[in-house]
């Protein structure tokens, strides 16, 4: 099965004429009429955009690591090669899974999301091709398989194997140049990102100017917080409820690693990076900027909630996996983070969109 995502592309529907907004916050008290010419839009926007193209940088240059750590084991397949080109990926996966609160734009029109991301791995296909006759080592030839034959998950099926027990001996021949060609591969699909997000860049000046897909600031504005919606109804309905629906590991994200709350946790800082702002080392203002005005309860709740949600699920990375969590029946944990994660999305939903559409 390929997990499939949303498209994040903004519709032409959004394209509405700003409007007063006579706003309440939670506690229910009114507002000043407040419109989007009270903000500085502009540095929201600059802001966002510098985050994405910094979270993109990163992830570029953890790509390029894990290439390199990979193909070190080209030249000496040991142990210790094998778990430093595991740590690689474990540490690429941050700034992807801290990507994933801005999935619009070119990740989504030119596929890469897929490419880069798709899970679980068809273990059956990959299987079939090791078995074949194609060239490996061609990248044009790996691009050309389907999406749950490439990209981060196939890259952590031959680095930790079904069961997470791979052994540096295994990665040899056909294995090997599978392994590195994915990886080139993967390198380049980051590369990509990055430059989208350039300064100069034509989607990144259409984002922060509001022009082409976007129908003004307000609807940039507008997919900033769709993003934050779309991750968190993922990551709770999604990346935890399909697993527990089913009862079973075989759609668990990031299984063979058992990197998956490190993953999720990571989704939920992208969620209060772009709202508040603040990003790696990069500090600016966010959306909260404008809820904190028109809904200064709602913002509170937000700020709490995601707050809440980072942690718990680092908890839950300190002390087990989701895997292990599914495999031993222990999930109330896992039930615990996914209702902060619902509840924070529902105040994303009903709360924080509105207070943006309705400027």
């Amino acid at each position: 099965m390929q997990y499939s995502r949303h498209s994040l592309l903004l519709a032409a529907s959004l394209a509405l004429l700003p409007v007063l907004l006579i706003g309440c916050d939670s506690g229910g008290s009114a507002q000043e009429e407040t419109t989007l010419s009270d903000f500085d839009a502009d540095a929201i926007l600059q802001q966002a955009a510098g985050n994405i193209f910094s979270t993109y940088s990163g992830l570029e240059s953890k790509a390029q690591t894990l290439e390199d750590e990979v193909k070190d084991l080209q030249e000496n397949a040991t142990r210790q090669n094998l778990k430093e080109a595991q740590q690689a990926w474990k540490e690429a996966r941050n700034p992807w899974e801290a990507s994933e609160g801005f999935l619009f734009g070119p990740v989504a029109t030119d596929g890469l999301d897929p490419a880069l991301d798709s899970w679980p791995v068809d273990e059956t296909d990959i299987n079939k091709i090791l078995s074949g006759d194609q060239d490996l080592t061609d990248k044009s030839v790996v691009e050309g398989f389907d999406d749950t034959a490439h990209g981060f998950h196939t890259i952590e099926f031959f680095l930790f194997g079904p069961d997470g027990n791979r052994s540096a001996s295994e990665l040899s021949g056909r294995n090997l140049q599978y392994l590195i060609t994915a990886a080139e591969v993967l390198h380049g699909d980051t590369e990509e990102l990055a430059n989208a997000w350039d300064e100069g860049a034509q989607f990144r000046s259409d984002f922060t100017s509001g022009s082409g897909p976007f129908s003004g600031k307000k609807g940039s504005l507008q997919q900033l917080a769709e993003g934050l919606n779309i991750i968190a109804n993922e990551v709770a309905s999604g990346k935890i409820g399909t697993p527990l629906n089913e009862q079973s590991i075989q759609s668990i994200e990031s299984k063979y690693s058992e990197n998956s709350f490190s993953d999720y946790a990571s989704n939920m800082r992208s969620i209060k990076g772009i709202y508040t702002g603040n990003a790696l080392d990069r500090t600016g203002p966010g959306l909260d900027t404008i809820v904190q005005e028109i809904a200064p309860g709602a913002n509170d709740t937000m700020m709490s909630q995601v707050n809440d949600a980072i942690s718990t699920l680092e908890e839950l990375n300190q002390n087990t996996s989701f895997r292990k969590a599914v495999e031993n029946g222990d999930i109330s944990g896992v039930e615990e983070a996914q209702q902060k994660i619902l509840d924070l999305r529902t105040t994303i939903q009903d709360e924080i969109k509105p207070a943006l559409s309705d400027l």
